[in-house]
This record gives structure tokens, sequence and C-alpha cells, in this order.
């Protein structure tokens, strides 16, 4: 059982050599073949591979009828330690001490067959745990989710021991090999600068050219200054030289891959440089420390730019008169567009496994599955995708519970909700981007600099025009106008749910956001996150656009302020440009501060209303406070009783209302229908598909089952919601 990579990895040609893929799988092949690339060196880890020839011997030599996969993997733990007494010491010459990681590479990650997820990969986090660590990996391929995956692929299937490998753990995980929680907020999520985003995407370009693959599923782990980062990227590489796709990144260990209690962030990749556009709520800057790529696969199925069929004009009407409707975030985009039955589920995952329990002929009949939380780079969305079903994400009581049959149409990201015989489907054929629900530029306090002394010099309100990168938005192909519409808007205007923190501050990244702080950073003062409106005498008519607290009082020149949260300032300038005497201070909002100490006042800002600005002083410094106290309260983003008052608007001609200081109502919960076809209520409502307006979560209930057929379902409490 010597290893190859020993001898095989300095030096040598950057290639997959057949026999390797033969004896050790592809996966194992790839990353053997990467870390002997000069190229990637810097960033493949080191790999022993496992030769699955012991487990074999260990099955011929052994009375194995009967054993259930524990028993197989304790008794191929003993036959290894026996068989392979120095091999702890052989892997740390390889990949240093422990802990290690081993890793599955049986029959997955194929052009035909992605099999992601099919196969246990464990932690190995002493010595002492290596015979037990490999022995489970090997025999994974006997468990009853293992084996209803692979048979998808091959009805024929019948398991068998797989190669495994071991490389260095990169993660943050305890002695026993648990994952340790982050150094964050429950509710952050990772957010890398534009010059990190560059280096992964050279390293993207150069492994599509290596592999000769035009789209590829990658694994990769960052080490950075706030623990590590999981990301997987979805990428295309296409003819004309752009890469376009999608990078999900999560704190953690094995976070993108499999989507836990928090969230993850979303930067997706247009294409062209310095417009990489983000989803995520609570994004937490960090600084990438070292790279390390974990995994190549191939990614068929995924397509950033399909050409997809979609209702006409005429057709939706007719359904939107007909069904319920409900807006979605379609993670992966349905084939044809068709009403069909569909799955609902919690977690994505939970919804794989329960789409493998179902019987072949309630598969044939499911299009669409529907679940609360879920990411279209998990696990379980890339063998949805591979099957060929639409995944959605939306909000569970928006479903009717009297639905038998879903319709989802990706140019409108809507979904249709009905009973009894579906109106028919006229489509025609439309080429657009992939792009998620919630994208936008985010911006830096330096991209505003521009703006915000043109605002000062003649009160100039900034304009989509004046964000950087805005005209590039418009070159992107393939993208709805409404769609293009939404990111404008998103990117311009502050939201009260999207926030960055960088060490101890908390700000908007909207770029009117960054305008407002440069100006008050130069020249004006409010409370922690309270508004300061000015305006001045020559002409320029301030605006408060959507007040947090009470209404703001009355400034010297009579005009009246926005209101301001936490002891701001409603401050109004004379016709010289100069402050009134004794700024009145503004009524204190229904919340209060955010804590930490409010800043020095500063005055007067020129013809600019900066009502809201998202931006918390001195908190998160010291006493190991949170930097989102006030707006942050049990993990759950968005304004709440007690937060910091950030509603409001900002500036001249654009006004934008958006609601604020609402916890969210309770839905109806996340149902799942008997096979027969009725529904059952399940989860009260979490986060709506685009993350804005968390409600409250409640505890989770797990009622699987299948929506569409003829039958009614029991409630919860007056009987089962069918077979699990």
């Amino acid at each position: 059982m010597d290893s190859p990579a020993i001898v095989g990895t300095a030096g040598g040609t950057a290639r997959e050599l057949p026999e390797e893929t033969l004896e050790y799988g592809a996966k194992c092949a790839r990353l053997l073949r990467l870390h002997r690339d000069p190229e990637f060196t810097e960033v493949a880890l080191p790999v022993y591979p496992l030769d699955p020839a012991d487990a074999r011997e260990f099955l011929a030599a052994t009375d194995t009828d009967g054993l259930s996969p524990k028993g197989l993997a304790v008794g191929y733990a003993a036959f290894l330690r026996e068989r392979r007494p120095g091999l702890a010491a052989r892997l740390r010459e390889v990949c240093g001490d422990a802990p290690w990681i081993v890793r599955s590479s049986g029959a997955e990650d194929q052009q035909d067959n992605v099999n992601a997820g099919g196969y246990e990969s464990l932690v190995c986090p002493r010595p002492d745990d290596l015979y037990a660590t490999v022995a489970a990996v090997v025999f994974s391929g006997y468990g009853e989710h293992a084996v209803a995956q692979q048979r998808l692929a091959d009805p024929g299937y019948h398991p068998s021991p797989i190669a495994a490998f071991a490389q260095p753990l990169v993660g943050d995980v305890d002695d026993g090999g648990a994952a340790v929680s982050p150094p964050v907020s429950p509710a952050e999520t990772p957010l890398i600068g534009e010059a990190d985003v560059a280096a992964l995407g050279g390293l993207l370009t150069r492994l599509h050219h290596g592999f000769g693959m035009s789209r590829l599923d990658s694994e990769w782990v960052l080490e950075t200054d706030a623990g590590t980062v999981s990301v997987t990227g979805l990428t295309e590489l296409t003819p004309d030289g752009r890469l376009i796709g999608q990078l999900s990144l999560g704190f953690g260990f094995a976070s993108a891959q499999r989507l836990g209690d928090s969230d993850n962030s979303l930067a997706w990749l247009t294409g062209l440089p310095g417009t990489t556009l983000w989803r995520g709520a609570l994004l937490r800057h960090v600084e990438t420390v070292w790279t390390h790529l974990v995994q190549v696969r191939p990614a068929a199925a995924f397509d950033p730019e399909p050409s997809l069929d979609v209702l006409t004009d005429a057709c939706r009407d007719r359904w939107r008169g007909t069904c319920a409707t409900a807006p979605v975030d379609i993670l992966v985009p349905p084939r044809r567009v068709r009403a069909s039955s569909f799955l609902t589920s919690v977690r994505l995952e939970e919804a794989w496994s329960r789409y493998l329990r179902l019987e072949p002929e309630q598969r044939q009949r499911l299009g669409h599955v529907l679940v609360e939380r879920g990411g279209a780079a998990e696990h379980a969305a890339v063998m949805f995708r591979q099957e060929g079903l639409a995944v959605l994400r939306g909000r569970p009581e928006d479903i009717p519970e009297t639905a038998s049959y879903a319709l989802a149409d990706p140019w409108t990201q809507e979904c249709y909700f009905g009973a009894g015989r579906p109106p028919a489907v006229e489509t025609e054929q439309r080429r657009m981007s992939a792009l998620p629900q919630g994208c936008r530029l985010l911006f830096a306090p330096a991209d505003a600099a521009d703006a915000a002394a043109g605002a000062r010099a003649d009160g100039t309100a900034p304009g989509p025009a004046a964000m950087p990168g805005a005209s590039r938005l418009y070159r992107l192909p393939h993208l709805p106008p409404r769609v293009r519409d939404q990111i404008v808007l998103d990117s311009l205007l502050p939201t009260p749910d999207v926030f960055v923190r960088r060490g101890a501050e908390v700000a908007s990244p909207a770029f009117t956001g960054r305008v407002a702080e440069a100006l008050l950073d130069g020249r004006s003062a409010g409370g922690a996150g309270g508004g300061v409106a000015a305006g001045d005498g020559a002409g320029v008519r301030p605006r408060a656009v959507g007040r947090t607290g009470g209404r703001g009082r009355r400034c010297a020149d009579g005009r009246r302020g926005g209101a301001s949260g936490g002891g701001g300032h409603s401050v109004g300038l004379g016709a010289g440009g100069r402050p009134p005497a004794g700024p009145r201070a503004g009524r204190r909002g229904r919340a209060g501060h955010g804590g930490g100490p409010r800043p020095a006042g500063r005055r007067g800002v020129p013809g600019v209303v900066a009502a809201r600005l998202g931006r918390v002083h001195g908190v998160g410094t010291g006493r190991g406070a949170d930097p989102y106290r006030g707006r942050l309260a049990a993990g759950r983003p968005g304004p709440h009783r007690g937060a910091v008052p950030v509603r409001g608007a900002l500036v001249g001609a654009a006004r934008r209302d958006v609601p604020a200081g609402r916890a969210g109502r309770r839905g109806r919960g996340l149902r799942d229908a008997v096979p027969g076809g009725g529904t059952c209520p399940g989860r009260p409502v979490g986060r709506r598909p685009d993350g804005r307006g968390a409600a409250r979560p409640g505890p989770e209930r797990r009622l699987p089952g299948v929506c569409g057929g003829r039958g009614v379902g029991r409630r919860r409490g007056r009987g089962a919601a069918g077979p699990d």
C-alpha cells in the first residue's frame, strides 16, 4: 500500500495517469494530477491514496453474510490494523500530523454520474482513529442512502468497497472531529475582496483549460482572518473567454456543500472584471491568508445562461388568472415548463433524502421541489439538477393547502399552484442568465469619493450613472430588463437587511449609503444609526424618505428634517451653507441606540438628505460586544424591536420606501402532502426566497411526502402524513 503520492507528486507531467484513475478513482486521480502540476502545487493539498485491494481481500477471507455496513466497517478496521500497522506513520510523511480527512473516490465525479454526496468523507482527528475512519469511508457505499442514489443511474447496482484517499485537514474542528463554530456572529456570511475573487477566477480559468471542461464544479477552502471559509464554484468558461457562474461561500467546515443552521453568501461572476454581484444579508469582510483546492469535477448539467422554455405572455396571464401565484428563487431551472406534482421540505438535503425513498412511479410524476432553505451549490442541488427536477426556494405560506400541482416560470421567477386540471401550456424559448435573485453590486467608501465631492460642491444627488460598474451591467447578455433594473436599484439605495462588517464597523454597502458616509465623515454629524437631514437655502429641497422614529423636528429655517433614531439631529442649512445655531435634537426613534459610544457631533451636509446610513460607530469593540447589537437578535437578520433605526432612503430624486421595524409574521408553515394529494402543516415561515424580511422560525417539523394526486391528506394531529 505504498502511496504513489510519495514518488509521484514531485515533478512529473501534469496529467491524469490512466492507471491511477483505474486503481484509485477519478476524484483521487485528478487531485494527484493537480498536486503534480507546478501551476497548482501551491493550492492543491498532498494526497495519500488508499488502495481498495485490501478491502476486497478482507471480503474474500471473511464470512460477511448478514453483516450490516457498520459491522463490515468494524471488521475491516481490525483487518487493516493488522495488515498495515505502519499506515499512520506513512500518512504522516505525506500529509503531516493529524488531523486528516479521509475522502471517498468511488463511482462519482463522472460526466454522466456526479453522485455528489453519495459516499462519506470523514475527519480523522487522531492517528488512533485512522483505521476506523478509513474503514467507514471504504464501506460507506453499502448504506441505504448511497445504494438508493447509485441506483438512480444504475438500477442494477450492487455495493462494493470503494477507493479512498487521505489529505491534511483544513478546517475548524475540535479533537473529536466535530466542526467548531467559526469566530463570527451566527448570521454572518463571508465576503471576500475583489482581488481575492480575481485570484480565484484566475485559478478557475486555468482549471477549465487544464481539464478541457467548459463547465466545472470545484470546491475550495480559504484560510482567512475570520476562520475557515468553504467555497463551492459552479462555473463555465465560454468560447469568448468569459468566466461566468457562481461562488457559494460559508463559514466553517464543508458549509458550502451542506447548508447548516447559518446561511451562505453568493458571488455571481459576470465575466466582466469589477462587476461581481453579491447576495447576502450580514456580510463579514474577510482577508484570505491561504487558498486550498480540494475538489474538481465535471458539471455538465450546470448552465449559467440556459436557453429555456418559458410561458408566452398570453399563457402567463391565463395561469395568473387561474392559479395562485408566488414569487420563488429558482435554484435549479426546470428542463421544460410543465405542470407536475411537487415535493416540499424545509431543507434541500432533507428533500433529496425523501426523493430517494419515493417509489419510481412517484419520482416519475415529480417535476418540482420546493424548499425553505437551500443553495444551488449544495450536493442535493447537484443531484436534483442531474435528475432534471426544478428546485425552488420560497415562502411556505404561499403554497395553497389544496394545491396538487405546480408550474415554475423561469422568466418571471414565479410558481403557479392549482388543483384539478391545469390550464394549457404554451411556451417560447428564451436565453436568459441564471443569476439568482437578490444579487447586487457592493461598494467600498472609496468608490463614493467622486460622487460625494460632486454632492458637496453643487448639491447634485448621485444617481445610477455615478455608480462604478453600473454601465457594465447593461453589457451583460441574456439579463431580463426587469432583473437588471432591480440590480441597479438594490445597488444604489440602502435596504434594511443588507450590511457589511469590516472590523468593528458595520455599514450599508449601497452606493448612496457610501456617499452619505463620505459626506458625514467630512462635515456633518448624527447619532449612531440615526439619520441626519440637511437642507440649504440655495433651493435644494431636503427630503427624508421613510422615517425611522417619530417625525423629525423642524429646523431653524422652518423646514422639517428627517426623523432620527438614537438621538440624531435634524439640521437645516441657511443660504450661506452654514448651519443655524443650536440644532435641535430629533425625536428618538422607536428603537434605541445600538450600543457603544456615540460619535462626536459633526455638522451640515449641503444639499443631501442622509436619512439612512445603516452605520454603527463604536460597536463591537471591547467588552466582547456583538457588532450587530441592536440590529440582530437571536441570529435573525433584518430589523426588529430594539434594532438600530436604519429605515429611510437617501438623496434627491431617487426615492424608495422600505418597510422596517417589523419582525415578520408567522406563516402557516411549509406543508408536505401525503402521496394521495392532501397537505400537512410543516415548519413556520423563515426567510423569504431573496433573503429579505426574515420571519421568526418556528420548531422544525418533518412531514415527508409528495403533492400531486387525488386523495385528501390529513392535517397534523389528525392522522399520519404518509410514509417517511
